[in-house]
């Protein structure tokens, strides 16, 4: 009797699950309006952000792009070098350029950027990832940053810059990433094959809008 009710607690349990994941499903893939940010970022297991972080590339409709660096990247000590994206991981928005290592925003609204960099261990200064946004291609300006000290972690690798950041972006307007250390010689970043991640950036659509290239906070 008592395994006939545990069977019978799967057989829910399954069903139950079934269902959750029918609905999930079901959820709209179209970019929310600002109202519905929070909710959506909080709740949906299949929004940018937890789809990134799940590695779930299947995004729907949602305009994306992500690029990545295919090797070790070699930084010189106290010189601002622009982080070489030349491979693509996916891109919904026809907004990925490998060439000049940069994603560019083919609709006015509402983004979400990720970006990351790990370091080769050393403990010696600070590591720096900054992304810049190109305005109508003009100059690259400073929209966020991550700075941390250095640190020797597991398996050979260092400190981890992320950057996470909300902007209102035009059409045309082109993201970067940069990076700078200062430990006196020369540092490489670490890809997955050692132990770390590649560099990376990525950018995502939430809300179309006016376009006007300035921070949103939506928290």
């Amino acid at each position: 009797m008592a395994l006939s009710d545990d069977v019978q607690a799967l057989a829910d349990k399954v069903t139950s699950l079934e269902r959750q994941l029918a609905e999930l499903q079901a959820t709209p893939t179209e970019a929310p309006s600002i109202g519905g940010f929070r909710s959506l970022l909080m709740t949906n297991p299949y929004n940018p952000i937890n789809a990134l972080s799940q590695n779930v590339i299947d995004l729907g409709n949602v305009p994306c792009a992500k690029i990545y660096n295919s090797g070790v990247q070699t930084i010189t000590s106290g010189l601002l070098t622009k982080v070489v994206l030349d491979e693509l991981n996916y891109d919904l928005m026809n907004g990925a350029d490998i060439v000049n290592s940069k994603l560019t925003a083919r609709y006015a609204g509402i983004y979400i950027i990720l970006a990351g960099f790990v370091w080769a261990a050393n403990t010696t200064g600070g590591r720096t990832l900054a992304a810049y946004v190109s305005v109508g291609g003009g100059g690259d300006q400073l929209i966020n940053f991550d700075d941390r000290p250095a640190t020797a972690g597991s398996s050979g690798s260092g400190p981890t810059n992320h950057l996470l950041t909300i902007r209102n972006l035009n059409v045309g307007d082109a993201i970067s990433l940069y990076v700078l250390q200062d430990s006196g010689t020369d540092r490489t970043s670490l890809t997955a094959l050692l132990g770390g991640i590649n560099p990376y950036l990525a950018m995502f659509l939430l809300a179309r809008g006016e376009g006007k290239n300035e921070p949103v906070d939506v928290f």
